[in-house]
Order: structure tokens, then sequence, then C-alpha cells
């Protein structure tokens, strides 16, 4: 072998030598030298690689940072200990723990002089042991935070939920400075709003929240003497609170539109949403429609509706425009299979990234997810006709045009599908076997015992896949029955009464057959007036009312048979609800009439 190399080495050297002895005979300035032995092969050439074309940013997906979440049942119970003291009447922080504790926001005045209760308080992180040293406030002395009551109909719970804002020369808690601590009096599991943040975990196209059980203990100092000893609050949820520092955690850009639905239909709001630089800008009026959570320059926002209401524009080409269909139909499809119907004008967050025109829907709150089966068999409303599926968003004017677009529902259905297989038994009780073994022994003992029904906390937990599969039945019926519509105020005369409504809709473009019935009862076991109507949306009728109370109920159905409820409801005096149903009040008798309200 050896040898074999030797004579190969050997041919080599000669084949060089010759060339060399060939170039010495080519005239000189003809002679090419090769320096070295690679001169003598061919030259490389260079092979263009395969690129994917830029995205532009309008078209850019949103995507998480997976990276902030720890891993299923690595994170543990974390415990607080809050100690409560009276702070200032400069910024308004001398307030005692009583007065937190027996105060709402729901019945709160924000024009009142007199200031919300507020109280400075020591937050410590630690174990059941006591403060922990390296965790936040480890023997802190003064005051790093501020704390008081959080939410609006939840406030008006005899056990509060609560808001805690660390300073900002705090390190904060894992990155965050506003703490939301929300008891969940209303869930008998208490997991329902973590397990929906975890279950969106990793998705694409939508964005989660970072989420915690959390076991407070509270020290109250402005008693007279002051408290020594911390007494136990039970279990709360700790939810990521959206803001600047949300956003950069998150990956996303922390200088980009960022807004909380209050009460958000997607009209232009002429009176509410102004710029910032208008005379006339009124932030709380801005904020009982979107509270800001980012940027104050609100004109992207204010372009983005005058498009979608403009009549003269296909909203395929707003929705377009200004929407991520991915983000839209994922964030709709979600909130759909959970349950948790209470999202058509509140409950989610708009962003858009500064430079960018493309808005991303943000999902919030799901205290309601996961109730439709197990909440009627405690004692609670079952939820309207039209409280299902596409119906659900039907009141919205902007989800309605885009829902009209077959070719949308068939986004919106692709979604569906898509959520229907991530959300099996398996996945939901891989979640709650983790959950359980730190919830159930609070829901077992005081002070979280006080509110707890054992009872219903076994059937819920049983409930939550039967939970996802009704819900998906429910919006395959919705799509072949026709859509809930609004009953406009009748018009009572002397001579006449005349009923209107909004036409409904069927996706089959079929016939569509309303159904009008005028009643002395809330029952219907008295009817006056019984008529239907073909594709008309008005009914006038020479009638003549008594003053008095009278209910009003529209229906509409179409070939199939297929039945839908107007929009409206009625509560009696016993908490019930009647769906479909109106009152009409009838002041004046007809005999009684003025001559100028005669036509």
């Amino acid at each position: 072998m050896n040898k074999l190399i030797g004579i190969l080495i050997f041919i080599i050297v000669v084949i060089i030598l010759a060339a060399g002895s060939l170039v010495s005979l080519l005239p000189t300035d003809e002679k090419v030298v090769p320096n070295k032995i690679e001169d003598l092969l061919p030259t490389p050439q260079q092979t263009p690689v395969s690129k994917a074309p830029v995205r532009q940013i309008d078209q850019a997906k949103l995507v998480d940072n997976l990276s902030i979440y720890p891993e299923l049942g690595e994170q543990p119970l974390e415990v607080i200990y809050v100690t409560v003291r009276k702070g200032n009447p400069s910024d308004r922080t001398d307030h005692s723990w009583y007065d937190i504790n027996h105060s709402s926001k729901a019945s709160y005045d924000p024009k009142s002089e007199d200031p919300f209760p507020i109280a400075e308080a020591i937050v410590q992180v630690g174990d059941e042991v006591g403060p922990l040293p390296g965790k936040l406030g480890f023997a802190e002395s003064r005051t790093n935070a501020t704390i008081q009551v959080r939410g609006n109909s939840s406030s008006k719970r005899p056990v509060k939920s609560f808001k805690i804002e660390l300073r900002n020369w705090t390190t904060g808690w894992d990155g965050q400075y506003t703490i939301a601590l929300n008891k969940h009096a209303g869930d008998p599991t208490r997991i329902k709003n973590k397990l929906s943040y975890d279950l969106l975990i990793g998705a694409p196209d939508t964005i989660s929240l970072r989420t915690r059980f959390v076991h407070m203990y509270v020290k109250d100092e402005t008693l007279n003497p002051p408290s020594e000893v911390f007494e136990d609050y039970g279990l709360f949820t700790q939810v990521e609170q959206p803001n600047k520092s949300f956003l950069r955690t998150h990956g996303l850009d922390p200088n980009a539109q960022f807004y909380k639905a209050t009460f958000f239909e997607f009209f232009t709001y002429p009176q509410q949403l102004k710029l910032v630089d208008d005379p006339d800008y009124d932030k709380a009026k801005f904020e009982s429609v979107l509270e800001v959570k980012g940027s104050q320059d609100h004109r992207k926002l204010i372009q983005m509706l005058g498009d979608l209401n403009d009549p003269l524009i296909p909203i395929t080409t707003s929705f377009e425009n200004y929407f991520d269909a991915d983000n839209y139909f994922s964030w709709m499809a979600f909130n759909i299979l959970v349950g948790n119907l209470d999202t058509s004008s509140q409950n989610f967050y708009l962003y858009s990234p500064q430079n960018s025109q493309t808005w991303y829907f943000i999902p919030w709150d799901f205290d309601g997810a996961f109730s439709r089966l197990s909440k009627p068999q405690f004692g609670g409303n079952p939820p309207l006709n039209w409280e299902k599926g596409i119906q659900t968003y039907w009141g919205s004017p902007f989800h309605r045009k885009v829902l009209s677009e077959e070719k949308y529902r068939t986004l919106l259905d692709e979604k569906i599908e898509y959520w229907k297989e991530q959300l099996t038994e398996e996945n939901l009780n891989k979640h709650i076997s983790v959950y359980q073994p730190i919830t159930l022994p609070f829901i077992q003992k005081m002070p979280d015992l006080l509110f707890s029904n054992l009872n219903e906390y076994d059937f819920v937990i049983s409930m939550f896949h039967e939970e996802i599969m009704e819900n998906y039945r429910l919006y395959k019926q919705s799509l072949v029955e026709p859509m809930p519509f609004f009953v406009g105020e009748p018009q009572v005369n002397q001579n006449f009464i005349e009923f209107i409504w909004d036409s409904s809709y069927d996706f089959n473009h079929t016939d569509l057959e309303y159904h009008v019935q005028l009643s002395r009862t809330l029952d219907f076991t008295d009817i006056l007036i019984d008529e239907k109507v073909l594709n008309f949306t008005s009914l006038k009728t020479n009638l003549k009312l008594p003053a008095g109370t009278y209910f009003l109920k529209i229906t509409v159905s179409n070939p199939d048979g297929k039945v839908q409820t107007s929009f409206d409801r009625y509560t009696d005096i016993n908490n019930v609800i009647w769906q479909g149903v109106r009152s009409l009040i009838v002041e004046i008798d007809p005999n009684n009439f003025p001559t100028e309200a005669v036509p």
C-alpha cells in the first residue's frame, strides 16, 4: 500500500515538472507560472442560495415569546405577604384596610371628590414559612407598593380581588410591576382563567398571558393598635397585566398602539375618540370606549374606524387592509369553543405595531368560560338562545359584516376545527391534574370555604370537555339558523301601533318569516296581537291599547323550521330572564291622546 502511494506521488511530481518545462518554452510575455497546485484546478463558482420573500410589516404574523412561560407543572404555588399601612393624603393613599375591603368600583363615581380607597403596602414574596432572601421585598421596612380593590362587577362581592402597584425602584415581580390578584369567586374550580390562558400558550397567531396561583397573607397595620400577625386571605390567581412592559416581555412593540376594549363595537365614536391635541379631547370619555395602554397617537385608530364605517368601502377591502385573518379567526374560534361569551364588545385588547396598519386581537378575561352546561345546574340563568357560535358576535356591525362573507366563515370554520383538535379531553385533564392539588385544599378550608360549593366543584371539573363539545355542536347549529336581530321602539298612536325591527339573515339566503306577538302577560297566555310577516320588517295594526304594560316578542324562522329570537331580553322581579321579550309601556289612554298625535 505504501509503495503504491509513493508511485502516485512520483507521477504527480513528474507531471508538475513537465508542465513547468512547457511553460518555459513559451514567449516571456505568455508565460503563466502556477504558484500553487490549486492554480491548476477550476476556479470555484458561487452558488446562489434560496431565500424566502421579505414579508411586509402589514403581513407580519403575531408571534409570542415562549421562553417566558414555565413548563406545565413546574410553577409552584407562590406565597406573598402584604403589610398594609396608611399613606399620605397628598397621594390619596391614606385609607385603611377596612376602607379598601368595603369599596366597590362598580358603585364609585369617578367625578366624586372623595378618592377611591388606596393604601400603601409592603409586599414580600416567600413560602409558607415567611418572606425569603433574594425574593421581592425581603427584609423591607418601607412601603414598596400600593394596594386597592380591582374589578367592576366582581368588586361588589364580599370577597375581593386586588391590584398591587409596585414602586418603580423595586425589581418588580418577575418583571411585572402591576400585580392583579383575582379571587374568581364566581368560579367554583378557581382554574378557568389559568386553564384558558395556558391552553393558548404556543398556539399560532395568538398571544397568551402569564398566570400563577398565589396564596396571600395580609397584616393590617391600619388598625389601632396595628396588627402584629398575618391573616390568611386564601387563594388568588395572578394574571399578567397587558401594558407596555407586557408588550416588551412578549417580544412585541412597546411603542405600539394598544387599547383595552371598555365597550367597543368598532363604530367611529366621534364624540369620544379624538386626538390628544384636539381641544375637545377628554381622556375619561375616550376611555369609556377604549382604555389607552400604549401610544397616545390615535390617528391610526381613527383612520381604521373611519374606513370600517365607510359604506363605499367593501368589508373585504377594509378587513384585509387592517386585520390579520389568522389572528382574528383564531381569537374568535377559541372564545366560541370555551364558551367565553362576553367578547363581542369587551374583554379583548387591540394591538398594532407603530409602523404597521394591521391590528391584532389579544384575549382577555375568561371568567365566563366553561359555564354553559354547569351554570344552570346551580341556579344560574342559561345562555340566551343567540349566545352561541357565530350568533354571539352578530350584534356587532363589524363582526356581522365580516361573518356575512362566506370566505371568512370558511376561515373561521378552519380555526374551529384546529382548536377542537387541541382542546381534547386528554389535554384538558393534563392541565387540570396539575391545578387540582394546588386549588382543592384551599377550596376545602377557610377563608375560601365561605363561598365554595364542593358539589358544584366536582360537577364543573367533570364537565370541561363536555363544554367544549357542546359549544362545538352549537357552533354548527348557529350556521343553519336565522341570525338574531334588533327590535325598534314601537310607535304607539291614537289610531294605530307600528312595530319595526331590523332584518335577520340566513346564510342560505332563504325567505324569512317573522312572528309578531303582543301580550298582556309575560308568559304570553293573554295575546292581543299574533301576526306573521314574510320578508318584511314592520307591522302596522289599528289596535288601540289602554294605558298599561304589555310584552312584545318577535321571532324569525326559515323554511327549514329553524327559529331565532331577537336580541331582546326581559328580567322580571324574580331575576328570571325572558328571552326575546321586551316591555311596551303605554302611558296615555288612546281616548286621551292630544290632537297633534293624530297622523
